[in-house]
């Protein structure tokens, strides 16, 4: 028993001891001035921040042949003579995500061209949804075509 009370007072003082440090060392750290330390450059900041550079050598001096449209992706030359025996002659006629904007009605629509063009299906302040029953399965929604569409692009246009 003897035994057991020494080693609860051992240990109680060696609690008291170590929190009695940790306090002047705490205390320590509050009264002394933080040292003025400037961060280290960003180096991965530094690496994408674009900046201009001269153009001093030859090579990045743009010409007026450089800037001819000679250069423009629909008059680039075929790069071998066997595409014209090919579907398309060889060429992505199609919507092509990175050239096309999104909602293009066609592939190689410009974004200004396309803010322009009447959407059919956009909805108009005098919208309603009509009371229909719902279409079956084997059924789909007619779609006005011919004389029709036409109609409908004038009433478009018209708003």
């Amino acid at each position: 028993m003897h035994n057991r009370i020494a080693l609860g007072v051992v240990f109680l003082a060696g609690f008291v001891a170590g929190s009695l440090v940790l306090l002047v060392h705490s205390q320590e750290a509050k009264t002394k001035p933080p040292a003025k330390e400037t961060a280290p450059p960003d180096a991965v900041a530094e690496a994408q921040t674009p900046r201009e550079v001269a153009d001093e050598r030859p090579e990045q001096k743009k010409t007026a042949h450089d800037l001819s449209d000679i250069f423009a992706p629909g008059k680039a030359l075929p790069s071998s003579e066997a595409l014209v025996n090919q579907t398309d002659q060889g060429q992505m006629l199609g919507f092509d995500f990175y050239r096309d904007p999104l909602g293009a009605m066609k592939p190689g629509m410009t974004f200004e061209l396309g803010s322009e063009a009447p959407r059919l299906g956009t909805l108009t302040p005098e919208w309603r949804p009509r009371k229909r029953k719902p279409l079956r399965a084997s059924e789909t929604p007619p779609r006005a075509s011919g004389p029709e569409r036409k109609k409908r692009l004038q009433r478009v246009k018209g708003h």
